[in-house]
C-alpha cells in the first residue's frame, strides 16, 4: 500500500519506528525475525508484527473512522484500540516468555509459545 501526499496513512517505517517506541515504554526493544522482542524486568514478549500488518491495520483503523463521521485520528502515532489490545496481553504476563501475535483487529498470545 503506497504512501503519496493525499493518504492519511503514514509510511510503514514511520509506523515501524512509532510502534517500537510505544514498546520502548516497558523496556528493552529489538527487532527480531518475528517483528519486536522487548525485554522488561526478567521476561521477553516477542511481537509477531510485520510492517505491512502495522500499516494495513492503521489504514482500516482510518478509513473505518472516516466512515463513521469519526476525524482519521491516531494517539502518538498508532490506533487507541491496537495499543490497547496488546496491553490486555502484555499486562497479565508472569511466564519468563510469551509471544503475541496480530490476528485481525486484536493481538493475541500464542498459546504454543514455549
Amino acid at each position: 500500500m503506497p504512501s503519496n501526499a493525499s493518504d492519511p496513512v503514514p509510511p510503514a517505517e514511520i509506523l515501524w519506528a512509532r510502534f517500537r517506541e510505544f514498546l520502548g515504554q516497558w523496556g528493552v526493544v529489538e527487532e527480531s525475525p518475528r517483528g519486536w522482542r522487548l525485554m522488561w524486568d526478567g521476561r521477553v514478549t516477542e511481537v509477531e508484527l510485520t510492517r505491512e500488518q502495522l500499516r494495513t491495520y492503521v489504514a482500516e483503523h482510518l478509513r473505518w473512522r472516516a466512515g463513521n463521521g469519526l476525524a482519521p485520528t491516531l494517539d502518538d502515532g498508532l490506533p487507541p484500540a491496537m495499543t490497547d489490545s496488546f496491553g490486555d496481553c502484555f499486562g497479565p504476563q508472569e511466564a519468563p516468555y510469551a509471544r503475541v501475535a496480530l490476528v485481525g483487529l486484536d493481538f493475541r498470545v500464542v498459546a504454543d509459545a514455549p
